[in-house]
């Protein structure tokens, strides 16, 4: 019997420590708790304010294409629109006494165009408006086209690449200003080794048909 009332007074006394024990760890833990969800919002805010101040960079495709296109308005186009052309004689030279030429078979007609932003230097008439004209490139070339029919011609006047200037001549003079056998475009090149639109020439090639 003694030994029992020892025992119950033993387990009354522990419950009050072990129940203050827990109280006094409560606030602690809540302490440790909310220190760290106080830590995990300091780390949110600054990875937020980073983005705002440093936002990540993106891409700029149109940038790539803007510098594609200037690329490809500044180079030299096929001299004609619309019909495909053969190559009837290879390098000769011309009235202005440069063996860089090229004739192209091409129907009568045909639209003739700046192949590059160009201004006339010269124009001789072979009659009926068949005209052998030089022309200085923007970029500082020379060059020029024969047998264009045109009535809008003239020394200092100035072509946008890709303007029409005339048509092939029908006729067929032959004098100091213009001589053909047939429809075709005389073309003086700069160089010999030069490229218009995606053909190139060499001293050793020369595309046989081309297409605008």
């Amino acid at each position: 019997m003694l030994l029992k009332s020892k025992l119950v007074i033993a387990a009354l006394i522990a419950l009050p420590v072990s129940a203050l024990s827990i109280k006094a760890l409560t606030p602690a833990l809540k302490s440790t708790g909310s220190s760290s969800l106080s830590i995990n919002k300091n780390v949110q805010n600054r990875v937020i304010k980073s983005e705002q101040t440093n936002p990540p960079k993106k891409s700029n495709p149109t940038l790539k294409t803007t510098k594609i296109a200037h690329h490809s308005r500044s180079g030299w186009r096929i001299p004609w629109l619309g019909a495909t052309a053969t190559v009837t004689q290879r390098w000769h030279s011309d009235s202005w006494g440069r063996y860089k030429s090229v004739d192209f078979g091409l129907p009568a007609g045909t639209p003739v165009i700046a192949p590059i932003a160009s201004r006339v230097l010269s124009v001789c008439n072979a009659g009926g408006n068949h005209l052998a004209i030089r022309l200085k490139a923007v970029d500082g070339n020379r060059y020029s086209l024969v047998h264009v029919k045109s009535r809008s011609v003239y020394v200092g006047r100035r072509y946008k690449r890709g303007q029409v200037i005339g048509v092939i001549a029908r006729n067929t003079p032959w004098n100091r200003c213009a001589r053909s056998t047939g429809p075709h475009l005389h073309m003086s090149f700069p160089r010999q080794n030069f490229r218009l639109g995606r053909y190139w020439f060499s001293r050793s090639y020369i595309p046989q048909r081309l297409k605008p």
